[in-house]
């Protein structure tokens, strides 16, 4: 459903069912964006992550969709090179403006988390601890 709707709203889909694809995708064609889902990404505790980053193009975008809101399993995502992380269920139309976010680098508040976000957290509490 996500794929189709995502197509439906402009976006070139290609799905890749394991490594051995997404290695054929990003030779074949110009990926700038990644979705992944978190059951994808914690099969192999997290080394599918590594492997887009280190196989594809150095503009690469990540989002992951996350069944979970724990602040930790998002941490441990965005510090495994995750851009985005987008909690479930997500609404199609909400998806497909973060999806051209990432695309376009203009990233805003649209209800998820990035990796900008998560090292501002951490710098405000570093430097709040700091005071105390």
């Amino acid at each position: 459903m996500v794929s189709k709707y995502l197509n439906s709203i402009g976006f070139r889909v290609v799905e890749c069912e394991d490594r051995k694809d997404l290695h054929a995708t990003f030779k074949a064609a110009r990926v700038r964006l990644v979705l992944l889902d978190d059951r994808s990404a914690d099969e192999d505790d997290g080394r599918i992550i590594n492997t887009i980053r280190e196989s594809g193009p150095p503009d690469l975008r990540i989002a992951l969709l996350s069944g979970r809101a724990f602040t930790f399993d998002i941490e441990r995502y965005l510090k495994k090179g995750v851009d985005r992380c987008v909690s479930k269920p997500v609404p199609l139309k909400k998806l497909g403006h973060i999806c051209r976010e990432l695309i376009s680098r203009k990233l805003t508040d649209s209800g998820a988390l990035d990796a900008q976000a998560l090292r501002e957290q951490m710098e405000k509490k570093k430097s709040h601890s700091l005071l105390h």
